[in-house]
């Protein structure tokens, strides 16, 4: 058996009621899925303790990082004056924005699933 892997895939967003919009206004990302590296370069681990003999693991997630080495495209967004973002990085300037990029950050780090592989 032989896997082809995907190596960019797009997203549309749910924060902001997003996808209650009509297709044609909805904000569509555009983003390649992260390397083994990049998953480790842009999370961070902390060992807690809870009680005296109970540990756990979280992991911090750098949303930024993620969003500005992965995402390569952005449609559907514009600023107040109605012009079209559509760079990557100007999205980060807009204020408000960091719910959409913390989601879209979330989904990339999920990696590939099974409907994103092509067998």
């Amino acid at each position: 058996m032989r896997v082809n892997l995907a190596i960019s895939n797009e997203y549309v967003p749910e924060c902001m009621g997003n996808r209650d919009l009509p297709e044609d206004e909805q904000v569509t990302v555009t983003y390649r899925f992260m390397t083994a590296s990049q998953e480790e370069q842009y999370s961070t681990m902390y060992l807690r303790r809870e009680g005296d003999d109970d540990f756990g693991m979280t992991v911090k997630t750098h949303a930024v990082g993620i969003w500005t080495n992965c995402v390569t495209a952005v449609s559907g967004l514009t600023d107040q004056d109605g012009k079209p973002i559509t760079n990557p990085a100007q999205v980060l300037e807009v204020p408000g924005i960091y719910e959409m990029v913390s989601e879209v950050a979330a989904v990339i780090k999920r990696g590939l699933t099974e409907e994103d592989s092509k067998n």
